[in-house]
Parts: C-alpha cells; structure tokens; sequence
C-alpha cells in the first residue's frame, strides 16, 4: 500500500500557511491502467485487460483448485492452495498471458502470491510448508475482496511486514523457476 502511495499518489497542498495542510490520494484508475503501473496482465484474478473487479470465472477457478488441492495435515485431509500452489498458477497465467511481462511486474505477482498467503494462510506447520489457504478465504478475499470471517479475530502474526514479504515473494520466484 505505501508503494502504491510513493509511486502512484498525488500530494495536494490545501494551505501553504503554517500549519501547512496537504491530503494525499490515491486513484484505484491509475492503479488498474497497465503500463508502468502496478496492474499486469498475469494477476491471479483479473483478465488479460485493466479492470476494476475480480474476473467471477477466475475465482471460481481458484477455489475449484483449493477444493481439490487435498493437504494431509496430521492424518486429515484438508483443502486448500500452499504457496507452491500459488506459484504454479501464476507459472500458467504468465505463460497465458499474450503479453511478456517485466521484470517489475513479475515481481509484482510473485508479491501478488505471496501477499496473499501470508494474509490467509492457516498455520498448520512450523515451517509453513503444510500453511494452506482455505477454499472459503479464497473467494472472500480475492473473489469479494473482503476478508474472510476467521481473519478479525485471529489477523497474521507476526505482523506481516515488507521483508517478509519479500522473502516469500523471492519463494514464489524460486517456485517458478526464475
């Protein structure tokens, strides 16, 4: 969020008399412009094109494969996608994407996955191999762009900082092969 700010936000000066007043914003438009903006055309739940919503078959693709994707937690079998799986399916979206993507913007969507599973993953595992996130969290974040009912009352802790993750977004690249 603070990235999008430093790179995309406008100051506005609404005094220059002491005590100097500004505002800073931000424009979802330009966010979602491709180009040299954030917005690229691999992203886990947008179409190959700018857009300001979630793509519903794009979604429904991804909780399909939480609902297959079976993780053996402790003798249970439980549905969800690890960061691994998170890494392959931008592999495909890349390799769909009639667009070769920068290297900026590679990075962007492996902070994309990793972004999105240390906010939802379930900590099943020390390691965080065996961390998944559910089908239900899944469509909740990325389908409603909301957060799912569990993530109130039990947010990631640690707190989820930028080195962190950057660790796991160079993961997700390491995943893909790059």
């Amino acid at each position: 969020m603070l990235g999008g700010f430093l790179c995309y936000g406008t100051l506005t000066y609404t005094s220059l008399v002491k005590p100097w007043t500004y505002r800073l914003t931000i424009d979802l438009d330009d966010l979602a412009a491709f180009g040299h903006k954030i917005a690229h055309p691999a992203s886990l739940v947008h179409p190959d094109y700018p857009s300001h919503k979630p793509d519903s078959d794009m979604v429904d693709n991804l909780v399909n494969r939480a609902n297959a994707h079976m993780l053996n937690i402790s003798g249970e079998k439980r549905p969800g996608l690890t960061l691994y799986d998170l890494a392959s399916i931008r592999i495909e979206r890349e390799n769909s994407s009639p667009v070769r993507l920068s290297k900026f913007h590679k990075f962007m969507g492996c902070g994309e996955s990793a972004l999105t599973w240390l906010m939802l993953r379930e900590r099943l595992s020390e390691d965080g191999k065996k961390d998944l996130i559910t089908p239900d969290s899944v469509r909740r974040w990325l389908g409603e762009e909301s957060f799912p009912d569990w993530w109130l009352h039990a947010r990631p802790a640690p707190t989820v900082g930028v080195l962190a993750l950057r660790r796991r977004a160079a993961e997700v690249k390491e995943y893909m092969g790059q």
